[in-house]
């Protein structure tokens, strides 16, 4: 017997186009499992590596001047 398909999605999937990336993290913060498989990463790694990436832009932007 072949097994019926279900379709399902998430509240925030269906408003993805709705959301910039910085209100979608806030909106999948609420929800950690979604988070995580989001970004696939915790929210410490997630920081840590933005951190880094801002670091490198502002240094980046001061040596363009």
């Amino acid at each position: 017997m072949k097994r019926e398909e279900t379709r399902w999605s998430r509240e925030w999937l269906l408003k993805r186009s709705h959301y910039s990336h910085v209100s979608l993290l806030k909106q999948l913060r609420s929800e950690l499992d979604d988070y995580r498989n989001y970004l696939r990463m915790d929210t410490s790694a997630y920081l840590s590596l933005f951190a880094i990436g801002s670091i490198s832009l502002y240094f980046f932007i001061l040596s363009s001047y």
